[in-house]
């Protein structure tokens, strides 16, 4: 995979998907194409940007843990496991991507090495169903490639229910769909 006429990194390739990072591009429109045995694709034109973050989904509801790393979400999500709602004044760790540069900058085309901590160059604000929740910060994940850990205290005014969770970095919004369960 190119994009900009730079190598992007692979994460992973099955016969109807590839996850690739970004290289370092200039934010604006940016060709991409994929190169295998049979050839190079014609360029896609996609968009880049400083940031475009978003949560991974368990269905409609974001990959949540607690700093344990015990799952966070509603009671019988995944049958013969273990799991519990976030509840109100909880630290939850939400995975995502497209959380933007790093402070130090983080290398590319590897996966984020141990030893360092690589926190988002660009502060990360929280709401949890519009309500502000204060966000101890965003960072990419030792040992793995662009995957975000973004631990955040679940606002305690909250009542029992199913909220939009949204983060938001250099001015630009996660996905208003992505959901949180919290129960008391």
């Amino acid at each position: 995979v190119s994009a900009g006429g730079q190598p992007a990194y692979i994460a992973y390739v099955s016969p109807a998907q590839i996850n690739a990072l970004a290289p370092n591009v200039t934010p604006g429109n940016v060709p991409v194409t994929v190169t295998n045995s049979n050839g190079t694709s014609a360029p896609v034109m996609v968009v880049a940007q400083i940031a475009q973050p978003a949560f991974f989904h368990w269905g409609s509801y974001a990959v949540a843990t607690r700093t344990d790393y015990s799952l966070a979400v509603r009671n019988g999500t995944f049958p013969g496991s273990t799991t519990a709602a976030a509840k109100p004044g909880e630290t939850i760790v939400l995975w995502g991507t497209g959380f933007g540069p790093t402070s130090p900058a983080a290398p590319s085309g590897v996966v984020v090495p141990f030893g360092i901590t690589y926190y988002t160059a660009n502060a990360v604000t929280v709401t949890v169903g519009g309500v502000p929740a204060t966000a101890y910060g965003a960072a990419l994940t030792p040992g793995e490639a662009g995957l975000y850990q973004l631990a955040f205290q679940i606002p305690t005014t909250l009542a029992d229910g199913d909220y939009p969770v949204v983060a938001t970095v250099a001015g630009v919004h996660s996905p208003a769909s992505t959901l949180i369960t919290v129960q008391k």
